[in-house]
């Protein structure tokens, strides 16, 4: 109630300073007379104006905080789209794993108890289960730091962002488990780990950047079909095939199952979609 008042107090003050000044020129003749009733007039007109002003101003910030709003959720939904297929890959040899709608939903909708199955029947390429995640909890933190963020989403949004986060470090702690994988028996020859730098000299941003090659008919490895970020000593394990311990397996699938919880959870806090830039990411129609 007193928030109305203030707001509607200046105005009020305005039109009565208006009418005073209007009944003081009604009263005088002359060239007094007429500067009284001009100024009250100028007193009728100020708030007239300065409510269209308010009215322009709050369609502009209005219309502001709505392209922030929908810039920050590309960006956030791109990223968690990034994470999907990333997830994906680990569940799944990398023709199997594509960013269609039908299997990010797929995956979206996906039991703990189907995820622990997958985990416990499927071997594992190393360089789709020792990727790191740093990347993008750096990437979602940049977007959480950056002022435009706390103007353009709400509260509980900002806390879904922030429960991403932490379950990608829970991960990222899950996958420095000594033993988490068996110890390899067996090498594919349908890939080849390369380091960025090799491919070309100018990759020096990511300094532990590798691509995953696949082998084509020619016997050429060619075809770039995955990239990731590794700890040094995980380098020799990246074409080696893995099955997950049975020891860990139960923090192994909780981890992912958080992950995907927590990606569900902004996605029914943003419009239960994925908003993307198309210029960035492009997912598959089926």
């Amino acid at each position: 109630m007193n928030k109305i008042i203030l707001k509607v107090l200046p105005y009020l003050a305005s039109v009565l300073a208006g009418f005073l000044f209007y009944h003081v020129g009604d009263s005088r003749t002359g060239n007094l007379g007429g500067l009284f009733l001009n100024i009250s007039g100028a007193f009728f007109v100020i708030p007239v104006v300065y409510l269209f002003y308010q009215s322009v101003s709050k369609f502009s910030h209005n219309r502001l905080n709505k392209e922030i709003r929908d810039y920050v959720k590309r960006q956030i939904d791109s990223e968690l789209l990034f994470i999907i297929g990333k997830i994906q890959k680990i569940l799944y040899f990398p023709e199997e794993a594509n960013l269609s709608v039908r299997n990010t939903n797929k995956l979206l909708a996906l039991k703990k108890d189907k995820l622990r199955d997958i985990l416990t029947e499927k071997e594992h390429l190393g360089f789709q289960v020792l990727k790191r995640w740093t990347n993008n909890e750096d990437f979602l933190n940049q977007i959480l730091t950056s002022g435009y963020t706390f103007q353009a989403l709400e509260d509980e949004q900002i806390i879904a962002v922030i429960l991403v986060i932490k379950s990608l470090r829970h991960i990222e702690s899950i996958q420095r488990i000594e033993g988490l994988f068996s110890e390899p028996r067996n090498t594919t020859n349908e890939y080849k780990a390369v380091w960025g730098k090799d491919i070309d000299e100018r990759n020096i941003k990511f300094p532990n950047r590798y691509l995953l090659l696949k082998k084509e008919e020619n016997g050429e490895f060619s075809k770039v079909k995955d990239f990731g970020d590794f700890r040094e000593y995980d380098i020799q394990k990246l074409t080696r095939l893995f099955k997950t311990n049975k020891r860990h397996l139960e923090s192994y699938t909780n981890a992912l199952s958080d992950l995907i919880e927590k990606t569900k959870h902004w996605l029914d806090l943003t419009g239960k979609e994925f908003v993307v830039d198309t210029k960035m990411f492009q997912m598959k129609q089926e």
